[in-house]
């Protein structure tokens, strides 16, 4: 009988004992860690003198580049919606040219269609361009927008007039000239991006 409760008293030590070991190990295995991620942050692999000042101007670094991040959005919440206006009207010159591509009765009245839409998503990028206050973009969007009128669609054949052997003849101009206006999307959106990261915007022209 008092074997047993002995048993049990020691039993019972050891078990704390053990317990007790297994946090103090987990303890200092996670303050190695921390000095781990401390001094690699700090861009030194063991400790020395000057990790202090090490930890303090690798803080600095990630505040000024959380502040740049900052600024990037700034930006891109002021010409995300413009970006959005040209993409939609790159995509529809796109489905314009495809459009042309594959005639049929409706070939005419669906591609003056979707260059209305290129008009009206210029035209609202123009709008967004105006109220950042971008002078440089904004001209380039309106222009893009006379060009869809004036070099596009009046460009267009009446459909029930051209013969199938004329038909890529008759249409070629407007497949060019969308092609060029492809393309100015295209360097207005790269010029965006390049606002969005780096604070700057090209002086755009629109060059037809």
């Amino acid at each position: 009988m008092g074997l047993n409760v002995i048993s049990e008293t020691v039993g019972h030590s050891v078990s704390q004992f053990i317990d007790y070991s297994l946090i103090l190990v987990i303890i200092i295995i996670v303050y190695q860690l921390f000095k781990m991620v401390t001094y690699s942050a700090a861009g030194s692999e063991t400790p020395g003198e000057d990790q202090p000042n090490k930890i303090k101007e690798w803080l600095k670094k990630n505040k000024e580049k959380a502040k740049l991040t900052d600024e990037q959005k700034k930006r891109e919440h002021l010409l995300g919606a413009a970006k959005g206006f040209m993409l939609r009207a790159e995509e529809n010159i796109e489905t314009a040219i495809e459009k042309l591509d594959d005639r049929n009765s409706n070939t005419i009245p669906e591609t003056v269609r979707l260059l209305g839409r290129v008009k009206n998503n210029l035209r609202s990028a123009k709008r967004v361009f105006h109220s950042a206050m971008l002078p440089t973009t904004d001209p380039g969007a309106q222009r893009m927008g006379e060009y869809t009128e004036i070099e596009v669609e009046r460009k267009l054949p009446p459909n029930e007039t051209v013969s199938d052997s004329d038909w890529n003849t008759q249409v070629s101009t407007a497949k060019n000239n969308l092609e060029r206006l492809k393309a100015q999307c295209g360097a207005i959106i790269n010029n965006i991006d390049q606002f969005v990261d780096q604070g700057s915007l090209s002086d755009y022209q629109f060059t037809p």
